[in-house]
């Protein structure tokens, strides 16, 4: 049996949040049924175990949180109640935190839009923007259905990047591991070998030897480096400047600039539909899109500074334009001056287009990589194997 955590509406109106045991979902939302009670979310609760996973924000975590949010509001319950039951009931702890802040601003007066902005670390200024268009039209459970949408679809893009990538990764890794478990356990094996029988030893051999010496004398201060290394990565990744330098290291990489391209335009065209969906108007869409793509990572998110981007000087053809978001005919079909609604469709058919072009930029990357990691992996261990096996059939054949 497991635990689920549910939050429903009862036949008379009232929102109720709690705790049932079944063997699956489909069961705890039948159990549900027989209590009259009508399921909004019906979700596991997360394990101690789990709890070390629910540390690392993933975006389905934001989608998950807008739709219970969006499903919560369409019941006719406050804003305020609604954050109430999710900040106690949702899994990832960063979450109920924020959202405990948020509605705090709330009680001050300060509307959602404003208040989730207070937290720019989860809701950037697409997402706050997207919000406060809601508000203003009163369709704001509309508008949370939308980015909800708009999360899972990139959420799902960027799984299937990591799920075509996982596979050279770990055999890079496992490969890399081997090769230097050969040169620290087994080459100063055959380092004494060598001096016991008083063998001659070549450039190569030396270079090998020394290399196994060297890594199996320092294994456990290099271990350590290496996962302090590790965990610097990891921290400086999720900050602004380390994903920055990570964009600028991988246009370096013909076919990864090429699938960092299509990603942002994917981005940008989903998150354009998305507000002109909302009602924003064509112009604030485009460079409220192309501001969060270009300060990605950005610590502020403030609805003030999107209104001061949405009037370039320039226009909105010469900041598409300089961001290089968009190829110059998709440039010139959002400044256009066609209706926006009958131009949506289209758009949307272009992004899922660019998807189609990620996943198969991502198949291509891959099917470079692999063999290359695998070539290069076997230059190195029979160079190895070479260096150490030359001495031995040196001293077998010497009378």
């Amino acid at each position: 049996m497991h635990r689920y955590l549910y939050t429903g509406v009862h036949d008379s109106g009232q929102a109720v949040t709690g705790e049932i045991a079944a063997r699956t979902r489909s069961e705890a939302i039948g159990l549900l049924r027989q209590k009259n009670l009508r399921a909004i979310s019906v979700w596991s609760q997360p394990s101690r175990l789990g709890l070390i996973v629910l540390a690392v924000l993933r975006p389905h975590d934001i989608s998950l949180f807008t739709a219970q949010f969006a499903s919560m509001l369409r019941t006719g319950l406050s804003v305020l109640e609604c954050l109430g039951m999710l900040a106690g009931r949702l899994e990832h702890f960063r979450i109920r935190g924020r959202l405990e802040l948020v509605a705090s601003h709330l009680r001050n007066g300060e509307s959602l839009a404003d208040s989730l902005a207070a937290c720019p670390s989860l809701f950037d200024e697409f997402y706050c923007r997207a919000v406060a268009a809601g508000e203003e039209r009163g369709t704001l459970g509309r508008a949370l259905s939308s980015l909800a949408r708009y999360c899972e679809q990139t959420y799902a893009v960027r799984r299937r990047i990591r799920g075509a990538l996982a596979y050279p990764s770990l055999f890079g890794g496992m490969a890399l591991a081997g090769v230097l478990f050969l040169l620290a356990v087994v080459v100063p094996r055959f380092g004494t070998t060598f001096e016991a029988l008083d063998a001659p030893l070549g450039r190569a051999t030396r270079i090998v030897l020394g290399t196994g010496a060297w890594l199996n004398g320092y294994l456990v201060p290099i271990a350590g480096l290496v996962l302090a290394a590790a965990a610097a990565c990891t921290m400086l990744g999720q900050s602004r400047w380390g994903r920055s330098f990570a964009r600028r290291a991988g246009s370096a990489v013909p076919l990864w600039s090429d699938l960092q391209r299509k990603s942002r335009s994917s981005r940008f065209l989903k998150q354009f539909c998305t507000l002109c969906e909302n009602g924003v108007n064509r112009e604030e869409a485009a460079c409220v899109a192309a501001g969060t793509l270009r300060r990605r990572g950005d610590s502020g998110c403030s609805i003030a500074r999107q209104e001061r981007c949405a009037r370039p000087k320039d226009g909105l053809s010469g900041l598409l334009s300089r961001s290089g978001i968009l190829p110059p005919l998709l440039v010139q079909l959002i400044v256009s001056k066609n209706d926006t609604e009958s131009e949506l469709p289209k758009l949307r058919d272009l992004a899922r287009f660019y998807d189609e072009e990620i996943e198969a930029a991502v198949d291509a990357f891959s099917s470079v990589v692999e063999p290359a990691l695998i070539f290069l992996l076997g230059i190195l261990a029979a160079g190895i194997l070479m260096a150490l096996y030359v001495p031995m059939l040196a001293v077998s054949g010497s009378p």
